[in-house]
């Protein structure tokens, strides 16, 4: 789900490959039909004018937001049915809209030029990491993307396509990963575990563990809500079923 830069319109996306425009009313705007699989990750360009939304079939679809007719598509090559290497799991919109970042379920990372269509760089191969990446985060005014990964969370140049920071020691999977608006705080959570990272110098701000309502704590997954202004905006972290704010500085 996404809200449109205007804020008088929200976009969902899920199975069937269907994705549809709301306006404040709950009243249907358009709907798109573009997949043929489960839509599971979007996001919405800054103009407001577009939506790419990312499917389970490695294809990336960019659509009007007005009409939902489709504009471009992204399509990743090798898809196999089996094992899913190609699945989309997320996306992320790079350098103002200009470029899209692509998460596989076997790990690729990919970086898109939108107005070309095309892959301009791989960041990560599916064999990079010991398991694949579990979500990325673009890191606003920087071309700058970040990876939750198996114990880390990586940074990468997307331009260069080399590794910026890792941030490390974690007692699980880093599932989830949000960056400030402001681009100078990345939080993340494995397990119950939550590091809130300083993106100025990669210095580690603050470290601690949400309380666990059973035995074993690392079953928990967090949710994590970033702050609009940056260190000194709050975050929120959860298990689903209750929330916790904290301050990353």
């Amino acid at each position: 789900v996404a809200v449109l830069p205007a804020g008088d319109r929200l976009v969902t996306w899920g199975a069937q490959g269907r994705a549809a425009v709301w306006d404040r009313q709950g009243s249907e705007v358009c709907r798109f039909h573009g997949h043929d699989a489960a839509a599971k990750v979007g996001a919405v360009f800054p103009d407001g004018e577009r939506v790419v939304t990312g499917a389970f079939d490695g294809i990336a679809l960019i659509w009007n937001a007005s009409s939902c007719k489709a504009l471009q598509r992204l399509e990743h090559e090798g898809f196999d049915a089996v094992n899913g290497s190609t699945q989309l799991v997320d996306l992320a919109l790079l350098r103002g809209g200009e470029a899209l970042a692509t998460l596989t379920a076997f790990g690729k990372v990919t970086v898109w030029d939108v107005a070309t269509g095309k892959a301009s760089r791989v960041l990560v191969e599916p064999a990079f990491l010991d398991l694949p990446g579990r979500q990325i985060a673009a890191i606003p005014g920087k071309d700058l993307l970040a990876l939750s990964s198996f114990l880390a969370v990586v940074v990468f140049d997307t331009r260069s396509g080399e590794e910026v920071a890792i941030l490390e020691d974690y007692p699980d999977t880093a599932d989830q990963v949000a960056v400030s608006l402001a681009g100078d705080v990345l939080a993340s959570c494995a397990g119950n575990a939550v590091s809130v990272m300083n993106l100025i110098n990669y210095t580690r701000l603050e470290s601690f563990e949400l309380p666990s309502r059973n035995q074993e704590p690392t079953q928990s997954r967090c949710l994590i809500a970033m702050g609009v202004g940056g260190a000194a905006d709050p975050l929120a972290f959860g298990d689903g079923a209750s929330w916790h704010e904290v301050f990353a500085a």
